[in-house]
């Protein structure tokens, strides 16, 4: 079964790779460390391929790479000459709006379900763990 999520995050950084490698004169300082944040992602997709458990965690760490596309377009027109300012506060809004908010209530979300989450983990996944609070 294909996961559209995990699809839509996978092109992006498959697209990303490419761009990056192929323009790699341009993005030696960077290269190696986006790479490695990108194998990273896709080994968590592969991973969580057949999962069900905590599934839910991973469209909110998608939503997270919202901000990477105005941070490209700020690029872009910075390459361009052109005034970023638009995409700079785009940016930023995304950049807080997911990266900090929403990855903050999932941290919360997964510290407040500890102990439900550790049970699951013990037996296996199977569905006698303690409900979830909300």
């Amino acid at each position: 079964e294909a996961r559209l999520d995990g699809g839509v995050l996978g092109g992006f950084l498959f697209y990303d790779i490419v761009h990056y490698v192929a323009h790699r004169s341009i993005y030696t300082k960077d290269l190696a460390t986006t790479l490695t944040h990108h194998g990273v992602l896709f080994g968590m997709l592969w991973l969580n391929r057949n999962t069900l458990w905590f599934n839910y965690a991973f469209p909110v760490m998608y939503a997270g790479e919202l901000s990477t596309l105005f941070l490209n377009v700020r690029l872009v027109y910075r390459a361009l000459g052109a005034s970023e300012q638009w995409a700079s506060i785009a940016f930023a809004a995304a950049f807080f709006s997911t990266r900090v908010l929403l990855f903050g209530l999932l941290v919360a979300h997964l510290v407040l379900n500890a102990d439900a989450l550790r049970a699951l983990l013990t037996r296996g996944g199977r569905l006698e763990c303690p409900r979830l609070k909300s």
